[in-house]
């Protein structure tokens, strides 16, 4: 899916305020110093998602997505690695963990992370385009990249894809936010982005 370069700086402007935010919500809440990053976006359908699909990965992910309702329609993920949430959630709660088997407790941590990047991201989007969104509770599943998506294909049919960095003390951790939205969900949101930065 193509966009401008003034669209794209936009939504990427946007995006990196909610990263701020989230940054500093993690850091309140959790009382660890953890640096966000979303480096780069880009929107995709869904036959040119599939064929970029190999660069996130087939192997076992850990996934935690809300899906939200309002003037937008959708679903937003919170996609790592097995061993890299692993390693986050190590990270975050100081034990160590033998292999990359996520138990109950690590599942509640990251949908805890899940819930506050992805409200803090979508939610700031919302705040600068003035809309108002309902979110439901962030849910925990595992799986490769390719099953989880094709269980959400109704929802929409464009993939918003925001690779994220997690800077900690134990080193850097990539992640991805996914956001699946309807064709005519994407185009209100570039109208809104539209009308908004020609003001």
């Amino acid at each position: 899916m193509l966009l401008t370069n003034d669209q794209i700086d936009a939504l990427q402007e946007i995006v990196n305020v909610g990263v701020g935010h989230a940054s500093g919500a993690l850091h309140k809440i959790l009382k660890l110093n953890i640096e966000l990053e979303v480096p780069q976006i880009g929107f995709y359908s869904f036959n040119e998602f599939e064929e970029k699909m190999n660069e996130y990965g087939f192997d076992e992910l850990s996934c935690v997505y809300l899906m939200f309702y309002g003037k937008f329609n959708g679903l937003a993920s919170l996609v790592f690695p097995a061993d890299s949430a692993v390693k986050l959630v190590s990270g975050i709660t100081g034990e160590s963990f033998e292999d990359s088997t996520i138990d109950g407790l690590m599942a509640e941590t990251l949908n805890e992370i899940g819930n506050i990047v992805i409200n803090n991201v979508i939610g700031m989007m919302c705040n600068v385009l003035k809309i108002e969104l309902d979110f439901s509770h962030p849910l925990y599943v595992e799986g490769n990249l390719a099953d989880i998506l094709k269980t959400f294909i109704s929802l929409g049919e464009i993939v918003m894809v925001m690779k994220t960095v997690f800077q900690m003390d134990e080193g850097q951790i990539e992640g991805h936010v996914f956001v699946i939205l309807s064709i005519d969900t994407v185009d209100t949101l570039l109208s809104i982005v539209n009308d908004l930065y020609d003001e």
